[in-house]
């Protein structure tokens, strides 16, 4: 039997170091309030389950101020031991054994799930009874304690079993019935088989004639390479013409040579106005250096540009508007109109000389500022004159100077003996003679031209010649074509033939491979018949009025066998038992059969106290432990009375069965009850 030995705590709640001894029996767990009694029964819990019992969070459950917490509980399985380690601050699971070492959440709770004979889900509402929750099973509708019988005895898993079954059901009755299209594929692969007989034929006599044809194909190919005589003479006689044409054009680009003259080189230029150049040279250079002088003068001494727009003159146009709307509302008031809404209403003499008097001022400034703005236009037109007179003397100075450095150019060439008009007339006559030169050039180059393609067209008409000679008629060429188009017409019908063929047989073969899934699951749909009439037989056999509620009375004569044994153990002097229908049947020896109600207050605890020690003892066959939490909380001194006597009448037995009960509480009377004492402290 699976026991616990021993609690280690660190950073648990109110515990930073416990190392507790876990004995066989009854024992009290006092100390002050806030010292952790509770949480000491949870820690025991938190071990076997891995989940903190109630709202709080595991990293709740750290001591205030600690970051690493851990809690360790020895068990005793008869074999070697059991160590299981849950840590708080990272949420690791550890559980050795001589078999070895877990360390995933769900294997271990698996593990000491085996070793204690139940989930550990289920755990601590078998072996923890929470502060004045002690009679409750007595207390609960009929409903509710079917449902906590049901879902301790899980027998809420058969309605889960029935849902599965039902969905393989589901999925075994999902093969549609395939006769019908199983009767199509199989027509489907027949035709696919008949028109691949047709079209293997057609391509076998394809074949054939092409076997045939393929030994006059060089000879056709042969043919198609000789030259068409019609094509032949007809570029013989092209040929002949262009040969003619190119000897006239030759002829006479060579008469045009002949009667063109020859160019003359013009006769050099006279040096007779050489002393008058010389002479006036030197004028000439004294003026050109002057007007260059006057005109760098004239260049480095630009107008001024024109004055900018004076700032004072930026609020005219304000002040004119302003003069303006005052003249109104003067001439406003003086009719008797308010100058804003212009209704009929009195403006007082003062008011009306002030208005006059600023209207004055405005008027004065306005003429002020007009001077002003006057004086600047007329000066900024002056200066607009100045500077048009200064481009216009730059520009004279400009072509004085231009007309002077060309008449000293002119002069210097005279000096030196160079006949302008001799000049110019050469200039002229080798005008001329470039352009009788250029064209006699031109006619040469063309002449030449006409020579060549005479003598190419000599050499093609050879050459068409001897190809003459080797040339065959059209009619033969043109049956060599149309035979070899007769060819290649057959081979692509031959090739479609085949690719048809080709699509044919992937059809045939996915035809066939899908006809065979149909055949395989048409089989397995007449076997998986025999499957659904064994699930529904399953399902029937699950159903709630059935094996579960045979399974269900099957275990509440368990757990009456064991509550009665708990009964006599705590000397009490009726029976108590769980009935078919989930009600509690008391038995008194004088008055029968009762229910819960003929039970006093005394009574009940006991009753209570033997339906919990039998049902641990009947679900929780490997665990060993038990914890009653303020079990003496609402109750009166008479019932507290009864569960002293029912301790102490119980904690020889407890102890036998290698048991350990856990108590929590305030009260001194319990703990004196108790067979031991667990004190702890803040």
């Amino acid at each position: 039997m699976l026991r616990p030995t021993r609690l280690k705590l660190k950073n648990w709640c109110q515990h930073r170091e416990l190392d507790l001894e876990l004995r066989p029996g009854i024992f009290s767990v006092t100390g002050p309030n806030g010292s952790g009694k509770s949480n000491l029964a949870r820690a025991l819990l938190f071990a076997l389950t891995g989940e903190v019992q109630g709202a709080d969070r595991r990293e709740d459950m750290l001591s205030w101020g600690a970051e690493r917490g851990q809690v360790e509980l020895d068990l005793d399985d008869g074999a070697g031991g059991v160590r299981l380690v849950r840590t708080l601050h990272d949420g690791k699971h550890l559980l050795e054994s001589k078999e070895g070492k877990l360390t995933r959440k769900t294997e271990v709770n698996e593990r000491v799930s085996s070793l204690i004979g139940m989930d550990v889900k289920l755990l601590p509402q078998v072996v923890f009874v929470p502060q004045g929750e002690l009679d409750r099973v007595l207390r609960q509708e009929h409903g509710e304690r079917a449902r906590l019988i049901g879902r301790l005895f899980r027998l809420d898993d058969a309605e889960g079993i029935r849902d599965e079954l039902l969905a393989a059901r589901g999925k075994v009755a999902s093969l549609p019935v395939r006769a019908a299209e199983i009767s199509e594929l199989e027509l489907k692969c027949q035709g696919c088989r008949d028109q691949m007989a047709g079209l293997g034929t057609e391509t076998s006599e394809c074949d054939a004639k092409l076997a045939g044809l393929e030994q006059v194909r060089p000879t056709l190919e042969a043919a198609l390479r000789l030259p068409c005589r019609e094509d032949v003479e007809a570029s013989l006689e092209a040929a002949r013409s262009g040969l003619r044409s190119a000897e006239q054009r030759g002829e006479m680009l060579a008469k045009e040579l002949a009667q063109m003259p020859r160019p003359v080189q013009p006769a050099p230029a006279g040096d007779d106005q050489r002393a008058r150049a010389a002479r006036e040279l030197p004028d000439l250079t004294a003026s050109a250096q002057r007007a260059a002088e006057a005109l760098a003068k004239h260049r480095r001494s630009p107008p001024e540009p024109a004055a900018a727009r004076p700032e004072e003159l930026a609020g005219l146009a304000g002040l004119r508007a302003e003069a303006e709307v005052l003249a109104r509302d003067i001439e406003l008031a003086k009719a008797g109109k308010c100058p804003q809404c212009r209704r009929d209403f009195i403006v007082g003499l003062p008011e009306q000389a002030d208005m006059q008097v600023r209207h004055a001022q405005l008027t004065k400034d306005c003429t002020r500022l007009a001077q002003v703005e006057l004086d600047w236009v007329v000066a900024c037109q002056r200066q607009s004159a100045a500077q048009a007179r200064w481009q216009a003397d730059l520009g004279v100075l400009e072509r004085s100077a231009k007309q002077l450095a060309e008449a000293l150019q002119v002069a210097s060439k005279l000096a030196d003996g160079f006949d302008l008009v001799a000049y110019y007339a050469q200039v002229e006559a080798g005008r001329a003679y470039a352009m009788v030169a250029g064209r006699r050039l031109e006619l040469e180059r063309e002449h030449q031209i006409a020579l060549l393609r005479a003598e190419a067209a000599k050499k093609d008409l050879t050459a068409l010649e001897a190809k003459l000679g080797a040339s065959v008629p059209r009619e033969q060429v043109e049956g060599a074509r149309g035979a070899l188009q007769s060819i290649r017409e057959l081979e692509q019908r031959r090739n479609g033939l085949r690719e048809r063929l080709a699509g044919m047989q992937a059809t045939l073969a996915s035809s066939e491979q899908w006809l065979a899934k149909c055949r395989t699951e048409e089989l397995q749909r007449e076997a998986n018949q025999g499957a659904l009439a064994m699930i529904d037989k399953a399902r029937d056999l699950f159903h709630p009025d059935k094996l579960p509620r045979a399974a269900a009375l099957l275990a509440i004569r368990r757990l009456n066998r064991h509550i009665a044994r708990y009964i006599g153990l705590f000397h009490a002097p009726f029976t108590l038992e769980l009935a078919d229908d989930m009600d509690f049947r008391v038995g008194f020896p004088e008055r029968g059969n009762l229910g819960t109600a003929a039970l006093s207050g005394g009574q009940r605890v006991v009753a209570a106290l033997a339906f919990r020690f039998g049902l641990a003892e009947m679900l929780t066959s490997g665990c060993g432990l038990m914890v009653l939490d303020e079990p003496t909380a609402y109750l009166d001194e008479s019932n507290q009375r009864s569960l002293l006597a029912v301790l102490q009448a119980a904690a020889e037995g407890i102890r036998a069965q290698n048991v350990t009960v856990l108590v929590p509480t305030h009260e001194e009377t319990v703990a004196s009850a108790c067979s031991g004492n667990i004190e702890v402290h803040k």
